[in-house]
């Protein structure tokens, strides 16, 4: 009966009381024989919040949506980002005696807690048992675009706004629902000239304030969202966890209270790493974590393939002057992905160098404005001499604070990076932006990224789609170069009116369709070899990396049309 009673703990109240939920279950496994507390989920705190919530943890309040002031310590929370540094595992005293003023004695845990809750009068006896927790840096997902913040603040609000019984909450969030029907009718006005301008300044000045906060925010903080420290606990695999993946994690929220280490910056735990104080910055005593590989959930396409990727290859060309052949390959580079490394070759990888011989000011900031509606992760980042001799931008390992502080291309797989070089005039680069321009390149044609660990660079691989914007040939090695042939001028950029609607089903076009994985039959593969080798004895020009470029591009092609394929067979089984 006591077990049937914890299985039925409600949601509201493993929100509001995750410590007491958690004692009841620890409390339950003591009448367990033999018992491992270091054992994966020994009092079936993990398995009591699965039955609870399900895979859905939308009624979680999130720290992606919410203020940390709005939200009370103790309360279970969600929060998802990237991982951007991990710290060395620490050790604590995870089941141990606490004995009353009357010296009876009662077995707590110390798990899922940052601190010792000792009441007055009480003290504890014995060694106790001793547990591990891994503690991680975890900051918002660098270039998330503003559109997929906000679907997930939506399915945020929808739920966890209503069982926090907020009023002021849920009438936000009902207007919300309804701004939202309003606007789903709107159309999405072109960018105007003035407007293009001044995106191109503000895009400008976040990279000039790239470094006020460097340690945690590279590219500034777009969402205003919180950097957590998490941590890990029972024996998780350590290759579970990777830098610069992303995960969505839930967890018990503590905060040292403001004025209790004012002056401190970093805490020193007697049997455990230096790791950031409480003060700063919220902690999450993890219970529970899934990976994210796409942010966004719903890619559901509703309208006819073939007809939605001709208006999605048309919205690309009116970004570079109605050139369609330049639209086919921005579409072409938006959908690759790397699917496996041979020695130095990132294999899926399609690099782009489009090259503008003519006014190229309203094709960044067109681009700049398209990427960040279909995209949920966008960053772009003009190529000034300033910026190659001042950013930091691959990350360094600083061992006196033991803290890896972040550069600005520390970023998760899947973010696309536009870079603008034309930006670039004449000056003198330091060693600094000589080093920024290897690492850059690096990024572009191998995609790894050089992390400096003081005595040595330790290669990190990544998956950063790239384009770079150029008035001739890049300085960056690119896997294509391309002229843009404009057709129109150039002063009319990106004025193609769009409804919410139809922006969805681009993003979900481009979602699935760079989801999709596949494999070469050996067929086929020994035909694209035969190929080759006869493309080689006619053409002396044709190269090993020109074969690279067909594979890559026939696999890209296949991304492209394969759900217009799928859906035609479908059609006609039917």
């Amino acid at each position: 009966k006591q077990h049937h009673n914890l299985q039925s703990n409600s949601m509201d109240r493993w929100i509001s009381e995750p410590y007491s939920v958690v004692d009841e279950l620890f409390q339950a496994s003591r009448n367990v024989e033999n018992l491992d507390e270091r054992a994966e989920d020994p009092w079936k705190v993990i398995k009591n919040f699965t039955e609870t919530f399900g895979n859905d943890w939308n009624d979680i309040p999130s720290l992606n949506c919410e203020s940390v002031e709005k939200i009370p310590m103790g309360s279970l929370v969600r929060f998802r980002g990237m991982i951007q540094d991990i710290f060395d595992p620490e050790y604590f005293m995870g089941v141990y005696h606490e004995v009353s003023p009357s010296n009876q004695k009662t077995l707590k845990t110390l798990k899922y807690c940052e601190d010792f809750n000792i009441k007055e009068g009480y003290s504890i006896e014995g060694e106790g048992t001793m547990m591990g927790r891994l503690p991680m840096m975890v900051v918002p997902v660098p270039g998330e675009t503003r559109w997929s913040h906000e679907n997930l603040i939506s399915s945020s609000r929808r739920r966890s706004g209503e069982n926090l019984s907020n009023p002021l909450r849920n009438a936000k969030r009902k207007n919300t629902e309804n701004s939202k029907e309003e606007m789903e009718e709107d159309e999405i006005e072109p960018l105007k000239p003035s407007q293009k301008q001044k995106t191109q300044e503000n895009i400008a000045e976040k990279v000039q304030n790239i470094g006020k906060d460097a340690a945690d925010y590279p590219l500034g903080n777009r969402n205003n969202e919180p950097k957590c420290l998490v941590k890990i606990y029972d024996e998780i695999p350590p290759e579970t966890f990777k830098l610069n993946s992303v995960f969505e994690f839930v967890g018990v929220l503590t905060l040292t209270p403001l004025g209790a280490n004012d002056n401190t910056e970093m805490d020193v735990d007697e049997m455990g790493p230096v790791v950031p104080s409480g003060s700063t910055i919220p902690r999450i005593q993890c219970l529970t974590f899934k990976p994210i590989s796409e942010l966004l959930t719903n890619n559901r396409v509703n309208e006819d393939f073939s007809s939605l990727r001709k208006k999605l290859v048309q919205l690309i060309a009116a970004s570079v002057g109605g050139d369609d052949l330049a639209a086919e390959y921005i579409l072409l580079n938006l959908l690759s992905r790397v699917h496996r490394r041979t020695d130095n070759l990132a294999v899926g990888a399609c690099s782009l160098n489009l090259q503008c011989k003519m006014d190229h000011s309203n094709y960044y900031s067109s681009l700049c404005s398209l990427f960040s509606n279909i995209l949920t992760k966008s960053i772009a980042i003009p190529i000034t001499i300033q910026n190659l001799n001042e950013l930091a931008y691959k990350p360094r390992k600083d061992y006196q604070s033991q803290r890896l502080h972040t550069g600005v291309l520390q970023l998760s797989n899947g973010t696309h990076l536009f870079l603008d070089e034309t930006a670039l005039e004449a000056g003198q680069l330091t060693a600094n932006g000589l080093d920024a321009v290897k690492t850059i390149g690096n990024l572009v044609m191998w995609q790894k990224v050089d992390y400096d660990f003081q005595f040595q660079n330790i290669e990190f691989p990544c998956d950063i789609p790239t384009i770079v914007l150029s008035n001739a040939k890049s300085l960056f090695s690119c896997l294509i170069d391309l002229p843009i042939q404009t057709q129109q001028s150039a002063e009319n950029g990106f004025q193609v009116p769009l409804s919410l609607i139809q922006l969805s089903q681009f993003r979900s076009f481009i979602s699935s369709s760079r989801g999709i994985d596949f494999k070469i039959g050996e067929e086929v593969e020994k035909s694209m070899q035969d190929s080759f080798v006869s493309a080689r004895k006619n053409d002396a020009n044709v190269r090993q990396d020109t074969f690279h470029l067909w594979i890559t591009l026939a696999r890209l092609q296949v991304r492209n049309f394969f759900p217009i394929l799928i859906n035609n067979l479908t059609e006609m089984k039917g």
